[in-house]
Order: structure tokens, then sequence, then C-alpha cells
């Protein structure tokens, strides 16, 4: 188990070289990946699980958002401020750095402060829960610190897909490969890294990331 350090953060994005060699690194992976148009991969390596797999640790927190994590367990440490529970101990929340779903154990020790708690929730379901039901005497000032640093490193990795999407696409003089090669980029991401996009709102981050001088076509792969 790895308790966190609440201060580190992935600062200097756009100058840090393990950031842009991640970019470097995914963009000549889906190069060989996708090298023509409606290819279709048959080699293990380059498998998303294989892909990451090849990642530093700090590259694949920073994919995965993971802000400040060395394991596969994050701990984030629940203070009591009222001058009545000096001396009741803090209550330390365990969070897999993957799912970031909270140990059903966490849940339990909360229980006793916060009603309508079930398991298998994520720190994001946890903390709304303990915002809605607010008690003064609970510090989550650090589970405040993870959420809004997931949050930057959301922002910081919108960059990274973004300049990769850029980098494919204009990686090809043919359209029909620079494309597929971008659609497949992110069309692989989306799923792996859960971003949430639907199919309109992928067209439109290719869009806006292709080379101003290849044409964008209303082209379903």
């Amino acid at each position: 188990m790895q308790k966190i350090n609440v201060e580190r953060k992935y600062e200097d994005i756009y100058e840090d070289k393990e950031i842009l060699d991640l970019i470097d690194y995914l963009v000549n992976v889906y190069i060989l990946k996708y090298p023509i148009s409606n290819h279709i991969n048959r080699n293990i390596n380059l498998i998303m699980k294989n892909i990451e797999r090849k990642m530093t640790i700090r590259q694949r927190c920073f994919m995965r958002c993971i802000p400040f994590n060395n394991g596969k367990c994050i701990v984030l440490s629940i203070d009591f401020k009222n001058q009545y529970f000096y001396d009741v101990p803090p209550i330390f929340i365990k969070i897999d750095s993957q799912t970031e779903k909270v140990d059903d154990f966490s849940i339990m020790s909360l229980t006793k402060y916060y009603h309508s708690l079930r398991n298998n929730i994520t720190i994001q379901e946890l903390f709304d829960i303990m915002l809605k039901q607010h008690v003064d005497f609970v510090d989550t000032s650090q589970i405040e610190n993870y959420l809004m640093s997931k949050a930057k490193l959301i922002e910081s990795r919108d960059f990274v897909i973004d300049t990769v999407l850029k980098k494919l696409g204009s990686s090809d003089s043919i359209f029909d490969n620079a494309y597929y090669r971008s659609k497949k980029f992110l069309d692989e991401f989306n799923k792996y890294y859960y971003l949430q996009l639907d199919d309109e709102q992928i067209e439109e981050r290719i869009k806006m990331s292709t080379s101003k001088d290849i044409k964008i076509r209303n082209k379903i792969i």
C-alpha cells in the first residue's frame, strides 16, 4: 500500500520530456499499427494492453489520470477538525488506482457519519455524497485535492491526445490513411481509457486536430 503525496502534480506539461516522449511513442505506434486505410491489425504487440505496458509507470498513470500514485492502491486521509474529536484517529480511504473504486472497509468506516453509503462506488461518488450530507467536523481536503489534481490531469491528457491526433492527421499525404489512423487511435483510446466520447464528439476532435491542408470528409469507418 502506497500513501500518496498530495503535493505532487504533472506541471510544465509542454516541456515535460517524458510526456513529449509519450506523444512520439503513440504517433509511431499508430503509424505502424495502421499503415494504410482499412488495415486490420493482427499484431498482438500492438493491442492496447501491450501498448500501455511499454509506457513508463508515470506515463501510464498520466494516461489513466492517476494524480500521485506509485502502486495499485491510493490512500487518502480523512481527519476530524472539531475540538471534541482531537483524540479520534483519522480514517484512511483506500482507492483502487485503476478503477477508482473505494475499498468496502473504507466505506464501512464512514457509515457512522454518512447514511445511504453503498459498496462499489468511486471516490468521486463518495465525495459527492459527503458534500451533500455536509458534516462540519469531517475534513475532506485530501479527497478534494486528489479530485482537483485529477481534473488538471484530464486537461493535460486532452492536450496529449489532441497533439497525437494532429501528428497522425498530417502523417500521410493520402487522406484515407491519415484519417483512418486518427479515427482508430481515438476510438481505441476512448474505449480503453473511458474517455466517454460519443461518435459525434470523436469526429469533432479529429476535425479540430487535423492538419489544415487535409480536408476532412464525412466518412464513417
